[in-house]
Formats: structure tokens, C-alpha cells, sequence
């Protein structure tokens, strides 16, 4: 059961929930801090996208834009307190 509700969580995860990548990161040294930069927010769906090529992007395309947000949340609570 807990498989189920992690491979439902992964998707919803992957496709739904943005985050930052850090690009960079210097020292400054007169105060000692560090400089960070940030790209802009994007779901691991969305940067898997960007790296295929024409092909492979429709084939997940057709397959993986079945699955909803709303329900795929659903799903996951539904199981986990099963």
C-alpha cells in the first residue's frame, strides 16, 4: 500500500509542485556571505520537456496530461489513510 501512495505522490510531485534550481553560487568576500541565483520556478515535468527532442515530447505528452492535479491529490490522501 505505501508503494501506491508514493508512485501517486511522485506524479503528483513531478508534475504539479514547482521549485528552484540553483544556477550559481559565489562567496562574497567582504562580508563573507554567499551570493546565490535561482532560476525560475518550474516542475520536473517542465524541465524534462525542455531537454527532449519532437518525438519523445509528444509521446509523453499524450500520456502523461491525463493526470490531475485535484485528483491525483485525492488519491494520495484517500489511500494514505486507508
Amino acid at each position: 500500500m505505501r508503494n501506491e501512495v508514493y508512485r501517486y505522490h511522485d506524479l503528483l510531485t513531478n508534475h504539479f509542485y514547482a521549485s528552484t534550481r540553483l544556477i550559481s553560487k559565489r562567496r562574497e568576500k567582504s562580508r563573507g556571505k554567499y551570493i546565490r541565483k535561482y532560476d525560475k520556478p518550474q516542475t520536473p515535468y517542465q524541465r524534462l520537456l525542455v531537454t527532449l527532442n519532437a518525438e519523445s515530447k509528444r509521446y509523453i505528452l499524450r500520456h502523461c496530461d491525463e493526470c490531475g492535479a485535484n485528483e491525483l491529490l485525492l488519491f494520495v490522501t484517500m489511500i494514505s489513510y486507508t
